[in-house]
């Protein structure tokens, strides 16, 4: 003879499969929510591969085209950091983020974000300058880093009037990556 749940725990069991179901439609949502973000990024990229190829034409247009062409450029770059952040909060909530640690030299790795930056910093006259030795070797996530650097880098070309550094350093047996640019400094009421 089978036992009859009292009425208290059936009540129980129906709250723990509503909130599995909840739980389940929760993890669809964000996985259907996470394929949408995946392609938009994936359209972002194929805009800013096509824009960067009109670069090579910049001798035949205006310079209000040209200056239409970087701030798309600019935005599109800015959306898509974005969105790979958004990815990446996604990733560390489900338990999905994996670091891929690895040794890089430092100076190519940064020499690279900077030309890859090139179209973006001539268009707007700003100069991006390396200080980094040359030898230095560090264990990091290449992506990772890389999409913090290019996302602030986007934001210094944004505020500079013509220069931005990029330098690198051991400090406290740390590497220390900075980016500073000579555009106006935040207001010091923002720091009280």
């Amino acid at each position: 003879m089978s036992e009859l749940i009292p009425p208290k725990q059936t009540k129980d069991v129906s709250d723990i499969k509503k909130l599995q179901t909840l739980q389940n439609r929760t993890e669809q949502f964000n996985a259907v929510l996470m394929f949408f973000i995946h392609d938009i990024k994936n359209s972002l990229l194929m805009s800013l591969s096509s824009l960067e190829k009109l670069y090579y034409k910049l001798d035949q247009l205006s310079d209000q085209q040209k200056q239409s062409l970087t701030t798309i450029q600019y935005e599109l770059r800015r959306i898509n950091n974005t969105l790979i952040q958004l990815l990446s909060l996604y990733k560390i909530q489900t338990s999905l983020f994996s670091v891929h640690i690895d040794q890089y030299n430092v100076y190519d790795f940064l020499d690279e974000l900077i030309i890859n930056n090139q179209p973006l910093n001539s268009q707007n006259g700003i100069q991006i300058n390396l200080q980094c030795d040359e030898e230095l070797d560090w264990f990091f996530d290449r992506d990772l880093i890389a999409t913090l650097i290019n996302s602030s880098v986007n934001n210094a070309i944004r505020y500079a009037q013509n220069k931005i550094l990029l330098s690198a350093q051991i400090n406290n047996n740390q590497l220390e990556i900075t980016i500073e640019d000579d555009g106006e400094d935040f207001p010091k009421k923002m720091f009280t």
